[in-house]
């Protein structure tokens, strides 16, 4: 075979981050996905997937200027985050699946008052602060399986925007990633999986073994999804939520390749991932 998909593990990433001091999620197994070919080991393209709320962000970035103190006289906003470090030689594509389309989403859910409050809050830099307005009256109650339909529903630009990449041969062999490896990377791969016709069943098993993954890092990833208004289940893989996603894709949409069709992914565009990603069953 000359390509071949090879899920990200604990080693692999460790290395990665040592070597090469590259920014990846906190510790889930399938936190990104090479595919590499025999003759090139590392990535030649990596595809960003950030997110608006920038809480994320801002711990990264006290994570990498820890060693630096801070003023007793600082300001209580959030502090400006210093942007994500970007390996020579290496294509990004930043593709936000929570951009404005999906940020426009859980805003119009929120009441006047806490709307108020959002705004007034971010205006005055509480940037935390006011996501936790967002979390707490929006996204807890949405829970991890509400907002992966909420993705797909309304953040189609950026479902087409991944697959160019995905469809184009020159961008191989590739990373995906996000914070955690879980949700939006998770939704990545959900939806490939869906493409090659791979069962829920399958597809589910493959994303629970994220959650052992996670483990080392639960605590301090509990600390940052309680301070922004989140429960618990933020920081883990729900049991039941690849499919009730796949559930939902098949019954709002009929089926992948339909979704994928909305979304403006070609037939031809279809067959290129295929093509790019294919493997011979002997080989996996």
């Amino acid at each position: 075979m000359s390509k071949n998909i090879v899920a990200d593990s604990k080693q692999t990433r460790q290395q990665r981050e040592t070597e090469n001091d590259l920014p990846t999620t906190t510790g889930s197994r399938r936190s990104s996905i090479y595919v590499r070919s025999k003759e090139s080991q590392s990535p030649s393209s990596v595809v960003h997937q950030l997110t608006t709320p920038r809480s994320e962000h801002i711990e990264q970035s006290k994570k990498r200027n820890s060693a630096v103190p801070s003023s007793s006289l600082a300001s209580p906003r959030d502090k400006p985050t210093s942007p994500p470090v970007r390996i020579p030689g290496i294509s990004y594509k930043d593709i936000n699946f929570n951009g404005s389309a999906y940020s426009r989403s859980l805003i119009k859910k929120l009441s006047y008052l806490h709307l108020a409050k959002l705004a007034t809050l971010m205006a005055l830099g509480y940037r935390t602060q006011a996501i936790s307005i967002l979390g707490t009256h929006v996204m807890a109650a949405r829970g991890l399986v509400g907002l992966a339909k909420d993705s797909l529903d309304v953040c189609t630009a950026e479902v087409l925007a991944l697959f160019t990449v995905l469809a184009e041969p020159a961008n191989y062999p590739l990373l995906v990633h996000c914070t955690q490896g879980k949700d939006r990377t998770g939704l990545t791969v959900l939806l490939l999986l869906m493409l090659y016709g791979v069962s829920a069943v399958a597809i589910g098993e493959d994303y629970l073994r994220s959650e052992s993954e996670l483990a080392p890092e639960r605590e301090e990833k509990l600390r940052e999804v309680r301070s922004i208004g989140l429960p618990d289940e933020f920081a883990g893989c729900p049991p039941h939520w690849v499919d009730e996603v796949c559930g939902y894709v098949e019954e709002r949409y009929g089926g992948v390749e339909e979704y994928l069709a909305r979304c403006g992914v070609t037939e031809q565009m279809r067959e290129a991932v295929k093509q790019n990603l294919c493997c011979q069953s002997s080989d996996v």
